[in-house]
């Protein structure tokens, strides 16, 4: 191995060395200078062009902004063509001269062209629905108010001096509506919609009263108001559709393409030009000081080997060696006291002053080891006793539990004697007053009865004795026994007990029915106790079924005084209730919920609690049982509704599919996350802003038919209106159903477009079950069980069931789904 003194050698060499290289690592600059230049004349080329594309999507905005506006220029499309291959050119020539060199740019051209096609086809689009609206105004609207024009003037002719003033304001609607919509088709402001539909209805309530008052009668007797006001309305809300789009696509897309084209050509033309400055500012500095280095650098490096070399010998090599000498006699532990320290403070005074730190830290740790070995002892016998003591602790509570369970059960049997003595005292004669001082007697006795079960149950559960049972049940019937139990102690207190059962009455289920009547008559009777005045309700619903493996879950809702938030996580605590009176006022032991969310949890369970205080308390849990027949226990009146009008939405858009395919997938697109930007906008408070997004949202859901979300839209616009509280939880929800149903929709289109069809057999139906475990949960049917489905309508020869089939999963109806393919697979016997 190498001695200190050969590696400094070295390292003397090394540095000489460094000095020959710097003559060629000079060179090698002179060729990075020379590089550098023809990248600054690279990068300024790409600036210029990218200047030119900017300007060029500048120019295409205004001549957008020039077409659609008041005046609607048709120069503009000429100018808009023209100025669309001028930058298509840059974009070519921005490409081709990126290529030359390794860049970072192939994503942004990518997006670039891509942007640069999707706004001229939007543009065209935007072309088409102005046509579009145009020829509606001219050959629909127009004509019906013209129609009810002439039928009004044909009635003020006809009508009496003190009617015609009624005619007079009649035609004044007609006229606003006329204006106001005409208004509305070239601003397409919110203001003007909301004005034409306040006229409509004002000319509707016209109307009605001059019908009313028998003047239409007298004067015209064949005119209908009716058909001519409802094609006034048809055309305008034809109109307000195509405008929506219109808007969209203007204000929107074309805005959000023309912003992304500019930030992108922006984000070249800034990173050409940051390029650009920095190689002139890195050539200034390297022809500036590459000079300098030249003649300086060779001396300076010389030098410096120099002083290296003198510093190393006097400064390490010489102490060095006295370094050694102490060390060698620290590891051989024949140092006995500490070093005598220099007073000249260098390298080998630090080295002794270690050395010394060293030797005393070593005492130190020896002290130290011996005092942590006495330590250990005593902790080892202390964590025996510790052991020892928690044995003696869990033995006794042990022997606590079974006195408990044995007392309990022993006094249970002495007390059902009393309770049968009392039973048959009251079936002899006695007096009224011996009648009630039985009843009383009777009425306790039922009480510590029941008492003495909860102990009876605490202490099992306690000691892991209880056992569960498996049997075959019905749920209705454990329905009408709480329903029994409790329905008198309801009435008595004036609430209305409600239950309600989403399983059909005769399903049967497998488990452990006594426990589930146990726990639901526990919650259902706290419900009653601790509620003066309302409703106690029990709703058990079907979360989910896997073939005969059903979850349903229990729900106990009452509208008594609730729990406060820092008592809601003690109740299921031993001995424990809702509020420090509740004992003194309903009595108890507190052992209800106690019992009962330790027998949710052995039936695999748990209790969740949900209280606001003054409004009610709700428990709730779900439980998995083995159904006895699938088929026969299904929901019942839990209709699927339809998330797609798709008969509309083809209607509103002149039953065009590939533009109605377009438009779900911009939607998906655009909405995905629509209910973030709700959040945001309504915590910022920017209403007015929200409004308007919602405004525009709601249009957009309305012509692609996607009604239930346009439902909810309108639900949350009309709260924000009343400036009330908003809950966007299912406002969520019907946004991903829509989405969900988009990607059905267009994956069903993309199966129609297939053409290879190949021949079914019977042994393949069983892609029919896998339909319907689809259905049961409400998710997409796949693109291979409905090319699967489509095989088997053409081996088939369209058999009608397997017609409605496909008719109900192309309308989302997953309800009809399951009931088709149960019949299709079990068909019913003659």
């Amino acid at each position: 191995m190498l001695s200190i003194k050969s590696k400094i050698s070295i390292t003397l060499g090394i540095l000489i060395s460094l000095l020959l290289l710097q003559s060629y690592l000079f060179d090698k600059s002179q060729h990075d200078l020379r590089a550098l230049l023809a990248l600054q004349y690279h990068a300024l080329a790409q600036s210029e062009v990218a200047t030119s594309l900017e300007n060029n999507v500048i120019s295409l905005q205004g001549q957008v902004v020039d077409y659609v506006g008041k005046e609607s220029r048709p120069i503009a499309l000429d100018n808009f063509k023209r100025f669309f291959l001028a930058a298509n050119a840059d974009l070519v020539s921005f490409t081709h001269n990126a290529n030359k060199t390794p860049h970072q740019y192939d994503d942004l051209l990518l997006r670039l062209n891509e942007h640069l096609n999707n706004y001229r086809h939007t543009f065209e689009q935007v072309i088409d629905n102005k046509k579009h609206r145009q020829k509606l105004v001219e050959e629909k609207f127009k004509p019906a108010i013209a129609s009810l024009q002439t039928s009004l003037n044909a009635l003020k002719d006809k009508a009496s001096n003190e009617h015609k003033y009624r005619y007079f304001e009649v035609l004044r609607s007609v006229t606003s509506i006329e204006h106001a919509t005409l208004t509305y088709l070239n601003d397409t402001q919110y203001d003007s919609s909301q004005k034409a539909q306040l006229s409509i209805q004002t000319l509707q309530q016209q109307l009605n009263h001059i019908e009313q008052d028998g003047l239409l009668n007298n004067a015209l007797p064949n005119v209908d108001f009716k058909t001519q006001l409802l094609n006034i309305r048809r055309a305008y809300n034809q109109l307000t559709l195509l405008t929506r789009g219109y808007t969209y696509s203007i204000n929107v897309v074309l805005t959000g393409i023309a912003n992304e084209l500019l930030y992108l050509t922006e984000q070249i033309n800034n990173s050409e030009k940051s390029t650009f400055i920095k190689s002139q500012e890195t050539l200034n500095l390297h022809l500036a000081d590459s000079a300098k280095e030249s003649q300086f650098l060779s001396l300076a490096m010389f030098i410096l080997s120099i002083i290296v070399s003198v510093f190393i010998v006097v400064a390490i090599i010489l102490p060095m060696n006295k370094i050694i000498v102490l060390l060698n006699n620290l590891n051989n532990g024949t140092q006995n006291k500490e070093l005598a320290e220099p007073n000249k403070k260098n390298e080998l005074s630090s080295v002794i002053t270690a050395a010394n730190s060293l030797y005393r830290k070593n005492n130190e740790t020896v002290n130290l080891l011996h005092e942590t070995q006495t330590l250990n002892t005593q902790m080892q016998s202390i964590n025996a006793a510790l052991s020892l003591a928690k044995d003696q602790a869990e033995q006794a509570n042990r022997a606590k539990s079974y006195f408990v369970a044995n007392i309990s059960h022993e006094l249970r049997t002495p007390m059902n004697a009393i309770l049968g003595m009392q039973q048959l005292l009251l079936e002899s004669p006695l007096t009224d007053q011996q009648k009630s001082n039985v009843n009383k007697t009777l009425s306790s006795a039922s009480k510590l009865l029941k008492i003495l079960n909860d102990l009876l149950d605490f202490a099992k559960l306690d000691t892991n004795r209880l056992k569960l049972e498996s049997s075959q049940f019905i749920l209705h019937d454990i329905i009408k026994n709480i329903e029994k139990r409790f329905s008198i102690n309801a009435k008595q207190k004036g609430l209305n007990l409600i239950l309600t059962n989403h399983l059909k009455k005769d399903a049967m289920l497998i488990g452990d029915p006594v426990r589930l009547e146990q726990v639901l008559g526990a919650l259902v009777d706290n419900a009653i106790k601790f509620t003066k005045q309302g409703e106690v309700i029990v709703l058990i619903e079907v979360c989910s079924q896997q073939q005969q493996l059903i979850t349903l879950r229990f729900t106990v809702q009452d509208t008594g005084a609730g729990i406060k938030p820092d008592e809601i996580k003690q109740i299921f605590s031993s001995f424990a209730q809702g509020n420090n009176c509740a004992s003194r006022v309903h009595g108890g032991t507190g052992l209800g919920l106690t019992i009962s969310q330790k027998l949710v949890k052995l039936l695999g369970g748990e209790i969740q609690a949900d209280s606001q205080l003054d409004e009610g308390t709700k428990f709730s849990f779900n439980l998995s049982f083995t159904l006895v027949d699938p088929e026969g226990a299904t929901m019942q009146n839990l209709e699927q509704p339809q998330l797609l009008d798709l008969p509309t939405a083809l209607e509103n858009l002149d039953f065009n599919d590939r533009l109605l395919t377009d438009l779900y997938r911009r939607f998906k697109n655009d909405y995905n996350d629509y209910n973030i930007q709700i959040k945001e906008l309504y915590a910022k408070q920017h209403i007015l802003e929200l409004r308007r997004s919602l405004h525009t949202f709601i249009g957009l859901t309305g012509t692609l038919g996607l009604e239930q979300l346009r439902a909810t839209a309108l639900k949350v616009k009309e709260e924000i209106k009343q400036q009330q509280l908003i809950n966007l939880t299912v406002f969520e929800q019907q946004l991903t159903m829509a989405c969900c149903a988009i990607d059905q929709y267009i994956l069903t289109n993309q199966l129609k477009a297939t053409k290879e069809i190949t021949l079914f057999s019977d042994d393949k139906k069983l892609y029919l079950n896998e339909i319907k475990v689809l259905a049961q949960e409400a998710r997409p049917i796949t693109a291979n069980l409905n090319q699967q489905l489509n095989e088997h309508l053409v081996a088939s020869g369209n058999d009608p069931q397997l017609l409605q089939l496909k008719e109900a999963i192309d309308q989302f109806n997953y309800q009809t789904v399951i009931g088709t393919i149960n019949n299709y697979l079990n068909p019913p016997k003659n």
